[in-house]
C-alpha cells in the first residue's frame, strides 16, 4: 500500500491516515483512478500511545448503547497498531461502491479552513457552535426532533468519554435525498482526557460550560433547550442514554491497555447520580 500518483490518498485531519478499499475477497488495495475508497486506515500516535485502540474501543461502547458509530477494528503492522474504520458515507452492493453526499459541519456552515484560522474547527477560534449544528438539523432535516435527540446523544456520549476534540470537522450531515440532511454516525471517538498533557476544554461549549469534567446534566440540558428541546423531552433522553451508556461497559471491553470502559461507567454514574438528585 505505497503511495501512487494514480491513488486518491488525500483526506482532512492531523493523525496519520490514508484512503483503503476492501476488496470482495477481503483483502485490501487503494483507491486508484477516481474509484471510491471503502475504509480510512489511522496509525497510532506515537505521543499519545494507545490512541487507536481508545477509539475503538470508544466507537464500540457507542455502538452497544444505542448510538449509530462508525464500524472499526484494530489491525496490527508490525509493532505500529492501525485503526482501520468503515465509511459510513459508502454503500457497496454487488461489489460495486457508491459515495454518499456527506459534508461535516464546517463545510456546511461554510468555513473554509483554508480561508480562515485552521483552527476554526474549533468554537473558541470562531467555529461553529452546537446551537448552530441543531439549526442546521432543524432547518434541513427529515424528522428535526428526531435528529436533534441523536445529537443530543452524540454530546451526551462526548462528556461521558470526555472527549475535548468533538469538534466541527468531526460532526456530518448525509445528504438523504435532495435538500434533506440526518446525523451522521459517530466518528473520531478519541477519550481526551486520558492524556493529562492534552486540553481538557469542550471543543464546543456546552450549556456555556466547557470544563468537560464539569459539565453537568444541566448544562447538557440548558444546551438541548437552546436547539428548541422540551426540558422534559431533553432530561428523559439523557438519563436513558447514561442508563445505555451504563450497561454498555459491562458487555464492551477495552481494546488496550487505557481504561477507556472504567472512565465511562464511572462518569455515567456520576452523571446518573446527580439527575436522581436533582429530580
Amino acid at each position: 500500500l505505497a503511495f501512487h500518483d494514480d491513488s486518491a490518498l488525500s483526506i482532512a485531519g492531523i493523525q496519520n491516515k490514508m484512503l483503503l478499499v476492501q476488496q470482495p475477497d477481503g483483502t485490501w488495495g487503494r483507491p486508484a483512478q477516481g474509484f471510491p475508497s471503502t475504509h480510512i486506515l489511522k496509525v497510532d500516535d506515537q505521543r499519545h500511545r494507545g490512541l487507536v485502540r481508545a477509539e475503538h474501543t470508544c466507537l464500540e461502547l457507542a455502538r452497544a448503547a444505542g448510538i449509530p458509530a462508525a464500524t472499526s477494528n484494530i489491525t496490527p503492522f508490525g509493532e505500529i497498531d492501525c485503526i482501520i474504520v468503515e465509511r459510513f458515507d459508502r454503500s457497496v452492493s454487488d461489489d460495486r461502491v457508491v459515495r454518499l453526499h456527506q459534508e461535516d459541519a464546517c463545510q456546511a456552515l461554510g468555513i473554509d479552513l483554508e480561508v480562515a484560522d485552521p483552527r476554526a474547527k474549533y468554537e473558541s477560534h470562531g467555529g461553529p457552535s452546537l446551537r448552530q449544528v441543531a439549526n442546521t438539523l432543524a432547518a434541513h432535516a427529515v424528522n428535526p426532533e428526531q435528529e436533534l435527540l441523536r445529537l443530543l446523544d452524540q454530546v451526551t456520549f462526548t462528556v461521558v468519554i470526555g472527549n475535548a476534540d468533538h469538534h466541527a470537522k468531526n460532526i456530518s450531515f448525509l445528504h438523504t435525498q435532495p435538500g434533506l440532511i440526518e446525523l451522521a454516525p459517530l466518528y473520531d471517538t478519541v477519550p481526551t482526557s486520558l492524556w493529562p498533557n492534552l486540553d481538557q476544554r469542550a471543543a464546543m461549549s456546552i450549556g456555556a460550560a466547557v470544563d468537560l469534567p464539569d459539565i453537568t446534566v444541566s448544562d447538557l440540558v440548558r444546551e438541548a433547550r437552546t436547539w428548541g428541546l422540551p426540558q422534559s423531552l431533553t432530561r428523559d433522553r439523557i438519563q436513558e442514554v447514561l442508563e445505555r451508556l451504563r450497561e454498555g461497559t459491562s458487555t464492551v471491553q477495552n481494546a488496550g491497555d487505557l481504561d477507556v470502559v472504567t472512565v465511562a461507567r464511572t462518569r455515567a454514574e456520576e452523571l446518573l447520580d446527580a439527575t436522581v438528585l436533582s429530580d
